[in-house]
């Protein structure tokens, strides 16, 4: 039988506020799965996050011909 290419399997554990935040991660990254959220993230962590960033996180602007994120001031 072949192996997937995801064969490393890692447990864990979350305190309360972790998984708050991963619940939050999920919905803003439209993830449905705590496991695919949590290889995401840590995909993102290890190898940067240029080109993972959603649509709703970013905009740009003709006029200036820059993309950035929306950060509240």
């Amino acid at each position: 039988m072949k192996r997937g290419t995801r064969c490393n399997e890692i447990k864990t554990s979350l305190t309360d506020e972790e998984y708050e935040a991963l619940q939050r991660y999920k919905a803003i990254f439209d993830v449905t799965s705590d496991a695919d959220a949590i290889r995401k993230f840590v995909r993102q962590c290890l190898f940067g996050t240029v080109g993972n960033l959603p649509a709703n996180l970013i905009f740009g602007s003709e006029e200036i011909g820059q993309t950035r994120t929306k950060v509240p001031a």
